[in-house]
Protein backbone atom coordinates (compact mmCIF):
# COMPACT_ATOMS: atom_id res chain seq x y z
CA UNK A 1 0.00 0.00 0.00
CA UNK A 2 1.35 3.41 -0.95
CA UNK A 3 2.03 6.14 1.63
CA UNK A 4 -0.04 8.84 -0.01
CA UNK A 5 1.12 11.74 2.14
CA UNK A 6 4.80 10.86 1.79
CA UNK A 7 4.41 10.36 -1.96
CA UNK A 8 2.64 13.71 -2.41
CA UNK A 9 5.21 15.62 -0.36
CA UNK A 10 8.06 13.84 -2.15
CA UNK A 11 6.53 14.68 -5.55
CA UNK A 12 6.26 18.32 -4.50
CA UNK A 13 9.91 18.34 -3.46
CA UNK A 14 11.02 16.83 -6.76
CA UNK A 15 8.94 19.20 -8.89
CA UNK A 16 9.67 22.42 -6.97
CA UNK A 17 13.11 21.67 -5.54
CA UNK A 18 11.93 22.82 -2.12
CA UNK A 19 9.96 21.26 0.73
CA UNK A 20 6.29 22.14 1.02
CA UNK A 21 5.96 25.43 2.88
CA UNK A 22 2.92 25.14 5.15
CA UNK A 23 1.49 27.91 7.31
CA UNK A 24 -0.76 26.80 10.18
CA UNK A 25 -2.85 29.49 11.92
CA UNK A 26 -4.54 28.48 15.16
CA UNK A 27 -7.74 30.24 16.21
CA UNK A 28 -9.06 27.69 18.70
CA UNK A 29 -11.57 24.88 18.60
CA UNK A 30 -11.73 21.27 19.78
CA UNK A 31 -9.02 20.09 17.37
CA UNK A 32 -6.29 21.81 19.42
CA UNK A 33 -7.55 21.04 22.93
CA UNK A 34 -5.78 18.94 25.55
CA UNK A 35 -6.95 17.50 28.88
CA UNK A 36 -5.86 19.44 31.95
CA UNK A 37 -5.02 18.05 35.40
CA UNK A 38 -8.75 17.62 36.12
CA UNK A 39 -9.24 15.65 32.92
CA UNK A 40 -11.23 18.50 31.37
CA UNK A 41 -10.49 19.87 27.92
CA UNK A 42 -8.85 23.25 27.56
CA UNK A 43 -7.34 24.99 24.51
CA UNK A 44 -3.61 25.13 23.96
CA UNK A 45 -2.21 28.48 24.96
CA UNK A 46 0.99 29.03 23.00
CA UNK A 47 2.83 28.49 19.75
CA UNK A 48 5.13 26.04 21.53
CA UNK A 49 2.15 23.90 22.51
CA UNK A 50 0.84 24.07 18.94
CA UNK A 51 4.22 22.98 17.59
CA UNK A 52 4.38 20.04 20.00
CA UNK A 53 0.82 18.99 19.12
CA UNK A 54 1.60 18.91 15.40
CA UNK A 55 5.15 17.54 15.49
CA UNK A 56 4.80 15.01 18.30
CA UNK A 57 1.08 14.34 18.52
CA UNK A 58 0.43 14.13 14.77
CA UNK A 59 3.90 12.90 13.81
CA UNK A 60 4.73 15.75 11.41
CA UNK A 61 8.26 15.72 12.77
CA UNK A 62 9.11 12.80 10.47
CA UNK A 63 8.22 14.79 7.33
CA UNK A 64 10.33 17.73 8.54
CA UNK A 65 13.34 15.52 9.31
CA UNK A 66 13.15 14.04 5.80
CA UNK A 67 13.24 17.51 4.28
CA UNK A 68 9.72 17.23 2.89
CA UNK A 69 7.94 19.87 4.97
CA UNK A 70 8.66 23.36 6.25
CA UNK A 71 6.21 24.28 8.97
CA UNK A 72 5.46 27.84 10.10
CA UNK A 73 3.02 28.56 12.90
CA UNK A 74 0.87 31.45 14.05
CA UNK A 75 -0.96 30.97 17.34
CA UNK A 76 -3.43 33.76 16.62
CA UNK A 77 -6.08 33.24 19.31
CA UNK A 78 -8.08 30.66 21.26
CA UNK A 79 -11.76 31.33 20.65
CA UNK A 80 -14.73 29.04 21.14
CA UNK A 81 -16.09 29.33 17.62
CA UNK A 82 -19.64 29.87 18.90
CA UNK A 83 -18.27 33.24 20.06
CA UNK A 84 -16.36 34.06 16.87
CA UNK A 85 -17.16 37.52 15.47
CA UNK A 86 -16.33 39.06 12.11
CA UNK A 87 -13.62 41.34 13.50
CA UNK A 88 -11.71 38.19 14.49
CA UNK A 89 -12.15 36.87 10.96
CA UNK A 90 -10.59 40.11 9.71
CA UNK A 91 -7.63 39.32 11.97
CA UNK A 92 -7.25 35.94 10.25
CA UNK A 93 -7.20 37.61 6.84
CA UNK A 94 -4.61 40.11 8.09
CA UNK A 95 -2.45 37.23 9.37
CA UNK A 96 -2.66 35.26 6.12
CA UNK A 97 -2.29 38.10 3.62
CA UNK A 98 1.37 39.11 4.16
CA UNK A 99 2.46 35.44 4.21
CA UNK A 100 1.05 34.72 0.73
CA UNK A 101 4.38 35.07 -1.09
CA UNK A 102 6.10 32.48 1.10
CA UNK A 103 3.62 29.64 1.63
CA UNK A 104 2.37 26.90 -0.67
CA UNK A 105 -0.85 26.68 1.30
CA UNK A 106 -2.33 27.51 4.68
CA UNK A 107 -4.42 25.66 7.24
CA UNK A 108 -6.63 27.57 9.67
CA UNK A 109 -7.50 25.59 12.81
CA UNK A 110 -11.02 26.52 13.93
CA UNK A 111 -14.01 25.22 15.87
CA UNK A 112 -16.88 23.48 14.09
CA UNK A 113 -19.74 25.68 15.39
CA UNK A 114 -19.02 28.55 12.99
CA UNK A 115 -16.33 26.95 10.84
CA UNK A 116 -18.51 27.10 7.75
CA UNK A 117 -19.15 30.82 8.34
CA UNK A 118 -15.44 31.57 8.61
CA UNK A 119 -14.78 29.51 5.47
CA UNK A 120 -17.25 31.71 3.57
CA UNK A 121 -15.62 34.83 4.95
CA UNK A 122 -12.12 33.72 3.93
CA UNK A 123 -13.29 32.72 0.44
CA UNK A 124 -14.62 36.22 -0.23
CA UNK A 125 -12.03 38.25 1.69
CA UNK A 126 -9.23 36.56 -0.29
CA UNK A 127 -11.01 36.22 -3.64
CA UNK A 128 -9.80 34.03 -6.50
CA UNK A 129 -10.62 36.78 -8.99
CA UNK A 130 -9.74 40.40 -8.26
CA UNK A 131 -13.05 42.27 -7.82
CA UNK A 132 -11.35 45.55 -8.69
CA UNK A 133 -10.79 44.40 -12.26
CA UNK A 134 -14.44 43.34 -12.52
CA UNK A 135 -15.39 46.97 -11.89
CA UNK A 136 -12.64 48.81 -13.75
CA UNK A 137 -12.15 46.44 -16.71
CA UNK A 138 -15.24 44.25 -16.71
CA UNK A 139 -12.99 41.18 -16.84
CA UNK A 140 -11.65 38.47 -14.56
CA UNK A 141 -8.04 38.74 -13.38
CA UNK A 142 -6.54 36.07 -11.16
CA UNK A 143 -5.92 37.22 -7.60
CA UNK A 144 -5.56 34.69 -4.74
CA UNK A 145 -4.64 31.33 -6.26
CA UNK A 146 -3.21 29.38 -3.32
CA UNK A 147 -5.32 27.15 -1.05
CA UNK A 148 -6.42 28.18 2.43
CA UNK A 149 -8.16 25.30 4.20
CA UNK A 150 -10.27 25.46 7.33
CA UNK A 151 -9.57 22.54 9.65
CA UNK A 152 -11.74 21.48 12.57
CA UNK A 153 -12.81 18.36 14.40
CA UNK A 154 -15.50 17.16 16.75
CA UNK A 155 -13.00 15.28 18.94
CA UNK A 156 -9.55 16.55 20.04
CA UNK A 157 -6.88 15.39 17.62
CA UNK A 158 -4.42 14.28 20.28
CA UNK A 159 -4.36 13.07 23.88
CA UNK A 160 -1.79 13.47 26.61
CA UNK A 161 -0.65 10.55 28.75
CA UNK A 162 2.05 11.23 31.34
CA UNK A 163 3.09 14.26 29.35
CA UNK A 164 3.41 12.36 26.07
CA UNK A 165 1.18 13.29 23.12
CA UNK A 166 -0.45 10.70 20.87
CA UNK A 167 -3.07 11.12 18.19
CA UNK A 168 -6.51 9.86 19.16
CA UNK A 169 -7.84 6.93 17.17
CA UNK A 170 -11.43 8.04 17.92
CA UNK A 171 -10.90 11.54 16.50
CA UNK A 172 -11.74 12.99 13.13
CA UNK A 173 -8.90 15.47 13.66
CA UNK A 174 -5.91 13.51 12.28
CA UNK A 175 -7.82 12.53 9.12
CA UNK A 176 -8.89 16.12 8.60
CA UNK A 177 -5.30 17.34 8.94
CA UNK A 178 -4.10 14.65 6.53
CA UNK A 179 -6.80 15.69 4.06
CA UNK A 180 -5.79 19.36 4.25
CA UNK A 181 -2.08 18.57 3.91
CA UNK A 182 -2.65 16.28 0.93
CA UNK A 183 -4.83 18.89 -0.82
CA UNK A 184 -2.03 21.43 -0.51
CA UNK A 185 0.77 19.01 -1.44
CA UNK A 186 -1.00 17.80 -4.59
CA UNK A 187 -1.03 21.38 -5.88
CA UNK A 188 -4.31 21.12 -7.78
CA UNK A 189 -6.64 23.33 -5.71
CA UNK A 190 -6.24 27.10 -5.53
CA UNK A 191 -9.30 28.48 -3.79
CA UNK A 192 -9.71 29.63 -0.20
CA UNK A 193 -12.34 28.60 2.32
CA UNK A 194 -12.31 24.82 1.78
CA UNK A 195 -13.52 22.71 4.72
CA UNK A 196 -12.16 19.31 5.72
CA UNK A 197 -14.93 16.89 6.68
CA UNK A 198 -13.53 13.53 7.84
CA UNK A 199 -11.66 12.63 4.66
CA UNK A 200 -13.66 14.84 2.32
CA UNK A 201 -13.05 18.40 1.18
CA UNK A 202 -16.12 20.63 0.92
CA UNK A 203 -16.60 24.09 -0.47
CA UNK A 204 -17.28 26.36 2.49
CA UNK A 205 -19.54 28.71 0.52
CA UNK A 206 -22.15 25.95 0.10
CA UNK A 207 -21.74 24.15 3.45
CA UNK A 208 -23.16 24.47 6.96
CA UNK A 209 -22.73 22.62 10.23
CA UNK A 210 -25.31 19.84 10.22
CA UNK A 211 -25.55 18.76 13.87
CA UNK A 212 -23.93 19.47 17.23
CA UNK A 213 -22.11 16.17 17.71
CA UNK A 214 -22.16 14.27 14.40
CA UNK A 215 -19.01 13.07 12.69
CA UNK A 216 -18.54 14.42 10.10
CA UNK A 217 -20.07 17.71 11.29
CA UNK A 218 -20.71 19.52 8.01
CA UNK A 219 -23.30 19.08 5.29
CA UNK A 220 -23.30 20.67 1.88
CA UNK A 221 -25.92 21.79 -0.62
CA UNK A 222 -27.84 18.84 -2.17
CA UNK A 223 -26.50 19.68 -5.64
CA UNK A 224 -22.88 19.79 -4.44
CA UNK A 225 -20.51 16.87 -4.10
CA UNK A 226 -17.19 16.96 -2.25
CA UNK A 227 -14.35 18.74 -4.03
CA UNK A 228 -12.13 15.79 -3.23
CA UNK A 229 -12.04 12.60 -1.16
CA UNK A 230 -9.12 11.01 0.63
CA UNK A 231 -8.56 7.39 -0.44
CA UNK A 232 -5.94 4.72 0.23
CA UNK A 233 -4.44 5.47 -3.20
CA UNK A 234 -4.40 9.25 -2.84
CA UNK A 235 -6.84 12.09 -3.21
CA UNK A 236 -9.69 11.56 -5.66
CA UNK A 237 -10.74 14.89 -7.17
CA UNK A 238 -14.07 15.90 -8.63
CA UNK A 239 -13.64 16.95 -12.24
CA UNK A 240 -14.15 20.72 -12.61
CA UNK A 241 -15.23 20.86 -8.98
CA UNK A 242 -12.75 23.45 -7.77
CA UNK A 243 -10.79 26.52 -8.77
CA UNK A 244 -7.29 25.34 -9.78
CA UNK A 245 -4.04 26.36 -8.19
CA UNK A 246 -2.30 29.09 -10.14
CA UNK A 247 1.28 30.23 -10.38
CA UNK A 248 1.72 33.68 -8.91
CA UNK A 249 4.24 36.15 -10.19
CA UNK A 250 7.37 36.48 -8.07
CA UNK A 251 6.66 38.58 -4.96
CA UNK A 252 3.06 39.12 -6.10
CA UNK A 253 0.79 40.10 -3.20
CA UNK A 254 -2.92 39.66 -3.99
CA UNK A 255 -5.86 41.80 -3.06
CA UNK A 256 -7.35 40.98 0.35
CA UNK A 257 -10.25 42.66 2.15
CA UNK A 258 -9.05 42.90 5.76
CA UNK A 259 -11.49 45.43 7.24
CA UNK A 260 -14.94 44.27 6.17
CA UNK A 261 -16.32 43.58 9.65
CA UNK A 262 -17.03 47.29 10.14
CA UNK A 263 -19.85 46.93 7.60
CA UNK A 264 -21.66 44.09 9.37
CA UNK A 265 -24.39 46.43 10.59
CA UNK A 266 -24.83 47.86 7.10
CA UNK A 267 -26.07 44.51 5.77
CA UNK A 268 -29.35 43.05 6.96
CA UNK A 269 -30.64 39.51 6.41
CA UNK A 270 -34.44 39.24 6.25
CA UNK A 271 -36.04 35.84 6.77
CA UNK A 272 -39.32 37.05 8.30
CA UNK A 273 -41.45 40.19 8.23
CA UNK A 274 -40.43 41.37 11.72
CA UNK A 275 -36.88 41.91 10.46
CA UNK A 276 -38.13 44.86 8.41
CA UNK A 277 -39.35 46.87 11.41
CA UNK A 278 -36.55 49.44 11.28
CA UNK A 279 -36.92 50.11 7.54
CA UNK A 280 -40.71 50.31 7.84
CA UNK A 281 -40.47 52.74 10.78
CA UNK A 282 -38.08 54.89 8.75
CA UNK A 283 -40.39 54.99 5.72
CA UNK A 284 -43.45 55.80 7.84
CA UNK A 285 -41.73 58.37 10.03
CA UNK A 286 -41.62 62.14 9.77
CA UNK A 287 -38.41 64.00 8.94
CA UNK A 288 -37.26 64.00 12.55
CA UNK A 289 -37.73 60.24 12.82
CA UNK A 290 -35.98 59.66 9.51
CA UNK A 291 -33.00 61.77 10.58
CA UNK A 292 -32.67 59.70 13.75
CA UNK A 293 -33.03 56.32 12.02
CA UNK A 294 -31.03 56.94 8.83
CA UNK A 295 -27.62 56.04 10.33
CA UNK A 296 -29.06 52.63 11.33
CA UNK A 297 -30.50 51.82 7.90
CA UNK A 298 -28.83 48.89 6.13
CA UNK A 299 -27.28 49.67 2.77
CA UNK A 300 -27.87 46.12 1.54
CA UNK A 301 -30.67 43.68 2.41
CA UNK A 302 -30.36 39.94 1.78
CA UNK A 303 -33.92 38.66 1.49
CA UNK A 304 -34.50 34.92 2.01
CA UNK A 305 -37.22 34.33 -0.56
CA UNK A 306 -40.27 32.12 -0.40
CA UNK A 307 -40.87 29.27 -2.82
CA UNK A 308 -39.59 30.01 -6.33
CA UNK A 309 -37.88 33.25 -5.41
CA UNK A 310 -41.13 34.91 -4.33
CA UNK A 311 -41.41 37.77 -1.86
CA UNK A 312 -44.20 38.39 0.61
CA UNK A 313 -46.18 41.32 -0.81
CA UNK A 314 -45.99 43.20 2.49
CA UNK A 315 -42.20 42.86 2.49
CA UNK A 316 -41.94 43.93 -1.14
CA UNK A 317 -44.00 47.04 -0.39
CA UNK A 318 -41.42 48.03 2.22
CA UNK A 319 -38.23 47.12 0.40
CA UNK A 320 -39.13 48.58 -2.99
CA UNK A 321 -39.67 52.16 -1.70
CA UNK A 322 -36.51 51.75 0.41
CA UNK A 323 -34.48 51.65 -2.81
CA UNK A 324 -34.95 55.43 -3.10
CA UNK A 325 -33.39 55.75 0.37
CA UNK A 326 -30.22 53.91 -0.65
CA UNK A 327 -31.20 50.37 0.39
CA UNK A 328 -30.32 47.74 -2.23
CA UNK A 329 -32.10 44.39 -1.93
CA UNK A 330 -31.13 40.97 -3.27
CA UNK A 331 -33.12 37.73 -3.10
CA UNK A 332 -31.51 34.45 -2.09
CA UNK A 333 -33.19 31.01 -2.21
CA UNK A 334 -34.53 28.80 0.53
CA UNK A 335 -31.94 26.33 1.93
CA UNK A 336 -31.27 23.73 -0.75
CA UNK A 337 -33.26 25.68 -3.33
CA UNK A 338 -32.60 27.85 -6.35
CA UNK A 339 -34.30 30.95 -7.70
CA UNK A 340 -35.37 30.19 -11.30
CA UNK A 341 -34.26 32.46 -14.11
CA UNK A 342 -37.87 33.00 -15.22
CA UNK A 343 -40.81 34.11 -13.10
CA UNK A 344 -43.20 31.24 -12.39
CA UNK A 345 -45.92 32.74 -10.20
CA UNK A 346 -47.77 36.06 -10.47
CA UNK A 347 -46.53 37.40 -7.13
CA UNK A 348 -44.25 40.34 -6.24
CA UNK A 349 -40.48 40.38 -6.10
CA UNK A 350 -39.23 39.21 -9.45
CA UNK A 351 -37.83 42.63 -10.31
CA UNK A 352 -35.50 42.33 -7.29
CA UNK A 353 -32.06 40.90 -8.27
CA UNK A 354 -31.57 37.23 -7.42
CA UNK A 355 -28.41 35.60 -6.05
CA UNK A 356 -28.27 31.82 -5.94
CA UNK A 357 -26.05 31.59 -2.90
CA UNK A 358 -26.48 30.82 0.79
CA UNK A 359 -27.71 33.77 2.90
CA UNK A 360 -24.51 33.96 4.97
CA UNK A 361 -22.39 33.88 1.83
CA UNK A 362 -24.45 36.73 0.35
CA UNK A 363 -24.21 38.70 3.59
CA UNK A 364 -20.43 38.43 3.67
CA UNK A 365 -20.12 39.31 0.01
CA UNK A 366 -22.22 42.43 0.62
CA UNK A 367 -19.92 43.42 3.50
CA UNK A 368 -16.85 42.92 1.29
CA UNK A 369 -18.52 44.94 -1.48
CA UNK A 370 -19.16 47.88 0.85
CA UNK A 371 -15.59 47.66 2.11
CA UNK A 372 -14.29 47.73 -1.47
CA UNK A 373 -16.61 50.61 -2.33
CA UNK A 374 -15.08 52.66 0.46
CA UNK A 375 -11.53 51.58 -0.40
CA UNK A 376 -11.87 52.54 -4.07
CA UNK A 377 -13.51 55.89 -3.16
CA UNK A 378 -16.28 55.49 -5.70
CA UNK A 379 -18.76 58.35 -5.89
CA UNK A 380 -22.16 58.17 -4.22
CA UNK A 381 -23.85 58.48 -7.60
CA UNK A 382 -22.33 55.11 -8.60
CA UNK A 383 -22.93 53.27 -5.32
CA UNK A 384 -26.05 51.34 -6.37
CA UNK A 385 -24.50 50.37 -9.71
CA UNK A 386 -21.28 49.27 -8.00
CA UNK A 387 -23.12 47.13 -5.44
CA UNK A 388 -25.25 45.53 -8.14
CA UNK A 389 -22.25 44.69 -10.32
CA UNK A 390 -20.09 43.35 -7.50
CA UNK A 391 -22.83 41.20 -6.00
CA UNK A 392 -23.84 39.58 -9.29
CA UNK A 393 -20.30 38.99 -10.61
CA UNK A 394 -18.35 35.93 -9.56
CA UNK A 395 -15.33 36.46 -7.30
CA UNK A 396 -14.71 32.74 -6.98
CA UNK A 397 -17.04 29.87 -6.14
CA UNK A 398 -19.61 31.70 -4.04
CA UNK A 399 -22.60 30.89 -6.28
CA UNK A 400 -24.40 27.58 -5.80
CA UNK A 401 -24.23 25.16 -8.73
CA UNK A 402 -27.24 24.95 -11.01
CA UNK A 403 -29.44 21.87 -10.65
Amino acid sequence: MTDVLFDALDAHLKSRGLPLDLLVVNTGGTFAMLPNEKGLLEPIQSEDQLRELLLKGLNLEGFIQKGLLNLRLNHLCCVDSSQMVDSQRDTMVSALHPEYVDFDGAIVIHGTDTGADTAKYLHLAMPYYDPRSLWTQGSRVFNWVKPVILLSSQVPSVDSTNGLLNYRIDSDGPMNFATALLLIADGHVGETGIITNNGEALRGTSSEKGAEVDIPPYRTDPAEVPIAKYTAMGMRYRTHGFLPRGESQVNYVPQALCESSQFSRKVGTVSENSHLGLIDAFLQGNEEVKEALRPRLPQVVIYVSKGSGNMLEEDYNILKPAEKEGVTTFRVPLPGGRIPAKQVYDVPGHDVPALNMLPTTAKYKAMMTLSLYQKLKIGENLRAEFIQKMMTASWGNEFLPSR
